[in-house]
């Protein structure tokens, strides 16, 4: 396809903010994106794709924006936009929420509030003034406000489920045994970037958060015992099979004449000969793995996250080390309710 017309740098600025600008409606944004594949010159087969238009309707509107601006390419047929919904829209819209965004015509699973006032200002010619009114129909909807949890590509639901089949029964034992304990273990790393998290301020308060320029980082050791719900965090400058080890003397130090069972993940310095060598030689740990691309099985990922929303979140960290003995004094001093699989402290 030829280029029907060539815009100039100004027109195509002003097409490309019409295109972010969230308050225009989805027809028209595809409009603007017609007029610039019509200029780059893109094949009618992947404009009416991307954007729904024919061949001719398209270059049709690249002609309107030249001889009129964006106002031309505008939808004519609705008028200005609606306030409210009627009662009967509302219950339709309950049911499109619940239905979920993909069925019509959205490339995800999940709604936004965002994404939600596009259809209906598309289907029902209605703009909201603010987000509450979308809050509540989510509301009336029974959906709740959450981040989304994170899966890895690479998760293997099968072996998850055979795993869990297999670990219940050692958990039950190792309950049942007054002398083993059952400790659930893992590492993270602490830097000096800044972290923020949502917090609620005054009416036209907006607080500024200092942050460093400087990136440090520790690294720790944690485990949580799943019978008592007590934390073992541990900062180390690195983690490889010989700092493992150093940690797990610790371990050992703390509880003398327990048999251990410790629950971890696939990380190589988990495996490594000096880390066999030391299990071996005290006869008295019994290692179970994880399964892999399963991070929210394990307590201890909990727990990391209680220490740093208490701890690190929305704090300018000047000196590394005292943050981090404070995130594992923090930890070391709390109890967590946390379980594996239904088994857990009782508080």
């Amino acid at each position: 396809m030829k280029k029907r017309t060539s815009l100039l740098p100004t027109q195509t600025q002003d097409l490309q903010e019409f295109i972010e600008n969230s308050e225009n409606t989805a027809r028209d944004m595809k409009a603007a994106q017609a007029v610039l594949m019509i200029n780059e010159g893109q094949n009618h087969a992947f404009i009416k794709r991307y954007t729904g238009f024919s061949r001719s309707r398209a270059h049709q509107l690249a002609t309107d924006f030249l001889n009129g601006g964006i106002d031309a390419i505008k939808d004519k047929r609705k008028g200005p936009p609606k306030n409210l919904l009627t009662s009967e829209q509302r219950k339709e819209l309950i049911q499109i929420i619940k239905d979920g965004p993909r069925k019509y015509g959205y490339g995800c699973d999940f709604w936004s509030s965002g994404m939600l006032s596009d259809y209906i200002l598309r289907h029902f010619n209605v703009r909201y003034k603010s987000k509450k009114p979308i809050y509540i129909l989510f509301k009336d909807a029974e959906f709740s406000y959450h981040l989304p949890g994170k899966i890895y590509r690479n998760r293997n639901q099968e072996m998850i489920d055979k795993w869990t089949v297999e670990t219940e029964p050692i958990l039950q034992q190792a309950f049942d045994e007054p002398d083993t304990i059952v400790l659930c273990e893992d590492e993270m790393i602490l830097t000096s970037t800044t972290t923020t998290q949502k917090v609620w301020i005054p009416v036209n308060q907006y607080p500024k958060i200092e942050v460093a320029n400087k990136r440090e980082r520790r690294s720790f050791y944690g485990f949580i015992n799943i019978k008592t719900g007590s934390i073992h965090a541990f900062k180390t400058e690195y983690q490889n099979m010989f700092q493992t080890v150093d940690i797990l003397k610790r371990i050992r130090e703390l509880y003398p004449s327990k048999k251990i069972l410790l629950l971890w993940d696939n990380a190589g310095w988990h495996k490594g000969s000096e880390v066999v060598k030391f299990v071996e030689e005290d006869g008295n740990i019994k290692t179970h793995n994880f399964p892999p691309y399963a991070p929210e099985l394990n307590p201890q990922e909990h727990v990391w996250k209680l220490g740093r929303s208490a701890v690190t979140h929305n704090i300018f960290i000047e000196k590394i080390d005292i943050a981090a003995d404070k995130f594992v004094d923090f930890l070391n001093n709390t109890k967590c309710n946390y379980h594996l699989l239904g088994y857990g402290p009782n508080f």
